[in-house]
Order: structure tokens, then sequence, then C-alpha cells
């Protein structure tokens, strides 16, 4: 995979907002991927992941990977600012 679509990629989570409720635990978080040789955005989403507390470790039941539909429009915008 890093010789092919993650090469040159860095992906970073931010903003994570944590709802837990006993044993169980949902992350809300946006994901902005950078490429490095262009340095440029070049894709944004959001995760949502459910965990659960089990054998004294949060671990993840389900991650949900979902693409901004403005993601286009924002990192063309972006694009036209640097230049």
């Amino acid at each position: 995979m890093l010789s092919t679509i993650a090469r040159n990629r860095r992906h970073v989570v931010t903003n994570h907002q944590f709802t837990v409720s006993g044993k169980t635990a949902t992350i809300y978080s946006y994901l902005t991927i950078f490429d490095r040789s262009s340095n440029s955005i070049i894709g944004i989403a959001t995760f949502t992941d459910d965990l659960i507390f089990d054998s004294g470790q949060w671990k993840f039941k389900l991650r949900l990977p979902k693409a901004d539909k403005n993601g286009d429009e924002l990192i063309r915008s972006l694009s036209q600012s640097r230049n």
C-alpha cells in the first residue's frame, strides 16, 4: 500500500467528540488527507467509531468513514486560494 495509494500521503484525524454510555462509546472525528508531493489537501471525510469496553480496554467495534459531500468544492477553493 505504501508504494501505491498511500505514497506521499498523510492522514490527519482531528476534533474528536466522545460520547460515553457505560461500556459503550461513540467517537465522531474529522479526517483530512494531505498529498505531501503537491503540498495540498486531497480529501476530507468524517469517522463515526463505535467502541466497547472489554477486559479493561476500549476496543473498536465499528468504524464508519463518510466522505464530505462538499469535499471537492472545499478542496478546489483551498487550492485556488494558494495561487
